[in-house]
């Protein structure tokens, strides 16, 4: 299967809109069915309609969101977890998606996927093939990136 790695830069015409986010979507992971309502609705969809043009969404049915703001992560796939702690069977999203919301005074912080090192970039989302294995080098300074994750079927909670 071959992988592959999409990169935007300004995406969005203005970050400013998307602060209230910071507040309230660092660490909390949640699911949210394609349908439903929620405070984040419109970000969320407008990265989906992004990565939609990259990857087969077809079969989305609803995707996970939360945002990242700790000092960098072991090498990993984007999983369902819950399935993999209980059975260690690996379940992928259709891809994996990191939108950058605010980069400032960053030193390391890359995000590594297989041989590629990407730079954080406020306004820059990074879409990425399901199952690729990815790690984000330790760093300092700010570094909050919102990750939208689509899947086919609901995933283990």
């Amino acid at each position: 299967m071959r992988q592959s790695i999409v990169v935007f830069d300004d995406v969005f015409d203005t970050t400013d809109s998307l602060s209230h986010l910071i507040d309230n979507k660092l660490e909390a992971e949640d699911w949210y069915d394609l349908d439903a309502d929620h405070p984040y609705k419109k970000f969320c969809r407008a990265v989906l309609d992004i990565a939609g043009v990259c990857f087969n969404l077809d079969g989305m049915i609803g995707y996970e969101f939360w945002g990242h703001h700790n000092s960098g992560t072991d090498w990993h796939y984007d999983k369902d977890e819950v399935l993999w702690n209980n059975t260690g069977e690996l379940d992928f999203p259709l891809c994996s998606t990191a939108y950058y919301l605010d980069v400032n005074d960053l030193q390391g912080g890359h995000l590594v996927l297989e041989d590629n090192i990407i730079t954080p970039k406020t306004n820059r989302l990074v879409i990425f093939s399901p199952g690729m294995p990815h790690t984000v080098n330790k760093f300092s300074g700010k570094r909050v990136s919102l990750l939208v994750n689509p899947w086919s079927h609901k995933i283990c909670q």
